[in-house]
């Protein structure tokens, strides 16, 4: 059996040690800070259970999602043992769930008799390690469901390999990432006693497939699996145990650092498991020399392997005085801003204590969280800490004993914010409103009318390969508080670029993604009322260098700290009062964005509130007097439904699984057979069963990096797609998790006659009409009604950027702007009305010799972002 992961031959112990042994040049430099973190109790021995009894310990790991829910594994009252899962309660506190507990069914036969510490991700899916009355051992992926979780089998004990009557005999350690998959250590049975690590990956048919990605001689601890499938783990690859072996940290295909030449005494414990996050950073314990010296390190791949920087180390000052200890130092947990949390012992201090370390220009900031003696809440004084989950939030949760360990608990710990900054009165700050939830319908309506914006999504983040990462359905997302609306400043006229309006499609290509940095943008998430300047012209994305208008871009958001808002608009000129994204933690939410490119062919993103990263997939722009594409609008039809085999079978799209869609001269949609350079479709997914995303990309194309909805199970989601069309006519959706449905409904095309495009920038036109009625001073009527629309625009500020429609002037072309009237505008209109009728005597008598107002006021706000006009 080969492994993908090979043994490297035994690093120097001089070359490893010169990389400890130096005096880190930033231990002179790293700062230190009192608390800053709020800490809240999530569950604590003496609790209620649910199924009934109540917890009385908690023992091992805890794990903590970017939604704030914490899974843990707990003993009851009852004798029983079982992994739960905690979610935050609307009315505060945590609502706590069970996923499986001692006596529950094994999906692999029996009953289960134990649990191993859980993994969660961002989806709410639980994957555990579990044994069953006969101690076989089994890895297991539990999924929410309405009423409870279901458990699945992902391999057992006895379970082939696939090769020569090889089997699992022993597994453990189960990591789980976004994407469902699960990394997990396994003995098998064949000739010689190692172990190994798989990557198990949900199957299109039912089950999972399992590959094999490393072959060790021992794996002592957990791994650490990422949304871009690389692996990190401690191993040893020779005879472990004795003098010379070879114990290293590895992640993915390659090893960070060797201990070959530590002795005996000192192996395993030169290494600690490692953390690894999705931009393949990898946060570790070491024995700096000499050994027993402790620190804490965190490698970053580099070209020709990795390079390290210290975040502790033995003698460092502690925040809250005295000295990190050398014999406390113990687990460690990165999140995806670099940030790692630790607990460590502290010289002449009662216990340990948890600590975050950020990353800064100038080394890593160390803040205390709590410490040995804090009050904890629900009561006593902390004793002693373990195991910190630290979530790209920056929350950490932990688990903790207090009253000398008497009762212990489950605690999250979150960073505490400063007050946002106020926006500034050039660019009005559009007030987010309350997220719509997706039609509880099962079939979709198509979108024919004016609002086809895309429902924002609780979903997953897109990685390397784009991966969903879906809000957890347990946890209800916080309604953002409006905030005041500053005063709305003109915005100037859009000015005409003329002779620069075709269309040029391109196959999807990623230019931005903060997470990595490409395009000369800095890896790192964009900052609250902060903004970055993206170059969206020339490279290998097939947008040239000049002669470029506008550019249109699937622009996604992703792993927010706060609610806010994206605009997205052209350099070289003021923000406008315009939003393209609006999301919140936990979300990740993309919308076509068509934008006027700067003269420097540059665009700006700005961010309204916390910190969040960004991704841009181009797929097509806008310039040049002639050989591109002009627009036809159509009437929107439906051209595919797999749900009653409109355009392809009748069945859900699998996973991992591609479909064709005929685009051209089908079902009467109004698109020609031929002479079309590409689509635009209104996307749909319906039904899917867990998280994923969808890429809709060229039929005669190889996928790209790229994704255009993203969803989780049991959603309807839309968004706008726009889209090269193959050589034969069709285009290609690819679906990466799970199945769902998919619908198109498509709203127009490109060709060689149409609507040329001129881009403008964008900016948000409010419409109203006010009637004068017995009398009344034309003034009082304009100035009321000015006000009145400013309190409107202030409530409805971010109906979206008309980002993702056509703007087309004709009147046979397909205008597609956002809703502005949902479900709570009807309820707010209602109240009103409501409260108006019971006031209506009041009003009668104070109409009397006043000045009397009927007003109809119709508003439309829409940000302009361009227009077309007949070639």
């Amino acid at each position: 059996m080969s492994a993908i992961l090979k043994k490297r031959a035994p690093l120097a112990l001089a070359v490893a040690l010169a990389i400890f042994c130096a005096a880190s040049p930033l231990a002179e430099r790293r700062e230190t800070h009192a608390a800053s973190s709020s800490v809240d109790k999530v569950v604590m021995a003496g609790d209620p259970a649910p199924g009934g009894g109540t917890f009385t310990d908690f023992n091992g790991a805890v794990s903590l999602s970017d939604g704030g829910q914490v899974a843990f594994r707990a003993t009851l009252s009852t004798g029983s043992t079982g992994i739960f899962l905690a979610s935050p309660a609307t009315s505060g506190g945590y609502a706590t769930s069970k996923v499986a507990v001692t006596g529950d069914a094994d999906p692999a036969g029996g009953t289960f008799s134990g649990f191993s510490p859980p993994s969660l991700n961002s989806t709410s899916q639980v994957a555990f390690a579990a044994r069953n009355q006969s101690n076989a051992d089994g890895i297991f992926l539990a999924g929410p469901t309405a009423t409870g979780f279901d458990v699945s089998k992902v391999v057992a004990n006895g379970d082939s390999t696939g090769e020569y009557g090889v089997v699992f005999v022993n597994l453990a350690e189960p990591s789980l990432n976004d994407n469902g998959e699960m990394a997990f250590v396994a003995t098998l049975n064949s000739c010689c006693v190692h172990q190994d690590v798989f990557i198990a990956a949900p199957s299109p048919s039912g089950g999972f497939s399992i590959a094999q990605v490393a072959d060790f001689t021992e794996i002592p601890g957990p791994i650490s699996l990422n949304n871009g499938h690389q692996v990190a783990f401690e191993a040893c690859n020779q005879i472990c145990g004795g003098a010379g072996t070879a114990w290293a940290i590895y992640s993915g295909g390659s090893m960070v650092m060797h201990g070959s030449d530590y002795t005996v005494d000192k192996a395993p414990g030169v290494f600690a498991p490692p953390s690894l996050n999705d931009a393949n950073l990898v946060a570790f314990r070491g024995c700096l020399w000499p050994c027993p010296n402790l620190g804490l390190l965190v490698a970053s791949p580099t070209t020709s392997g990795f390079s390290f920087e210290t975040v502790i180390s033995y003698g460092d000052s502690a925040p809250s005085g005295g000295t990190f200890s050398s014999t406390g130092l113990s687990a460690e947990s990165l999140n995806n801003a670099g940030q790692v949390a630790f607990d460590a012992y502290v010289s002449d201090a009662p216990g340990n204590g948890i600590f975050l370390a950020s990353p800064t220009s100038a080394g890593f900031q160390i803040d205390q969280v709590v410490v040995a003696g804090d009050l904890m809440p629900g009561g006593g004084a902390l004793a002693r800490v373990a195991s910190p989950s630290l979530n790209s939030n920056g929350q950490a949760a932990f688990w903790a004993c207090v009253s000398d360990c008497g009762k212990d608990g489950i605690f999250l710990a979150s960073p505490d914010s400063p007050t946002p900054t106020a926006t500034p009165p050039e660019a009005p700050t559009p007030t987010l409103p309350d997220t719509p939830e997706p039609s509880p319908t099962p079939t979709p309506t198509a979108t024919p009318t004016e609002a086809p914006t895309a429902t924002p999504t609780d979903t997953p983040t897109p990685t390397e390969t784009p991966t969903p990462t879906a809000t957890t359905t347990d946890t209800p997302t916080p309604t953002p508080t409006p905030t005041a609306t500053a005063t709305e400043t003109p915005t100037p006229t859009p000015t005409l670029t003329p002779a620069l309006g075709y269309y040029h499609p391109v196959v999807p290509y990623r230019i931005l993604d903060t997470r990595s940095g490409p395009q000369g943008v800095p890896a790192g998430k964009v900052g609250s009322n902060g903004e970055i300047t993206v170059d969206v012209t020339g490279g290998a994305s097939g947008v040239p260098a000049t002669g470029v208008s506008a550019v249109v871009i699937n622009t996604t958001g992703t792993q927010a700290t706060n609610f806010t808002y994206l605009t997205v608009y052209p350099s070289g000129g003021p923000r406008p009062l315009a939003s393209n994204l609006n999301f919140g933690p936990g979300q990740d939410v993309p919308n076509l964005v068509t934008v006027k490119v700067g003269g420097d062919g540059n665009v700006k993103v700005y961010n309204a509130a916390g910190e969040t990263h960004v991704i841009f997939d181009v797929v097509g722009w806008y310039g040049g007097p002639s050989g591109g594409s002009l627009f036809n609008g159509v009437t929107p039809k439906r051209i595919l439904d797999t749900r009653d085999g409109t355009g392809a079978p009748a069945a859900k799209l699998g996973q991992d699984a591609t479909l064709v869609a005929d685009m051209t001269g089908t079902f009467g949609s109004g698109v020609p057979a031929t002479g079309v350079s590409a689509v635009v479709v209104n996307t749909t997914v319906d039904a899917p069963t867990t998280a994923s995303y969808l890429t809709v990309f060229p039929s005669d194309a190889p996928r790209p990096l790229a994704s255009n909805l993203n969803f989780v199970a049991g959603q309807i989601v839309p968004n706008l797609v726009t889209v090269k069309v193959g050589n034969d006519g069709n285009v290609k959706a690819y679906n990466n998790t799970g199945s769902t449905h998919v619908i198109m409904d498509v709203v127009g095309w490109y060709g060689a006659t149409g609507d040329l495009f001129s881009s403008g920038n964008a900016a948000r036109q409010s419409r109203q009409q006010c009637h004068r009625y017995r009398g009344c001073d034309s003034r009082l009527c304009s100035e009321h009604s000015v006000r009145r629309c400013r309190e409107h625009d202030g409530n409805r500020a971010n109906a979206g950027q008309l980002s993702n429609s056509l703007a087309l002037r004709r009147g046979t072309s397909a205008s597609i702007e956002p809703q502005l009237l949902g479900g709570t505008d009807r309820a707010e209109l209602g109240d009103r009305k409501s409260r108006l009728r019971r006031q209506r005597p009041g009003l009668q008598q104070q109409r009397s010799g006043a000045c009397h107002l009927r007003r109809r006021r119709v508003f439309r706000t829409v940000a302009r972002i361009g227009w077309r006009t007949r070639r």
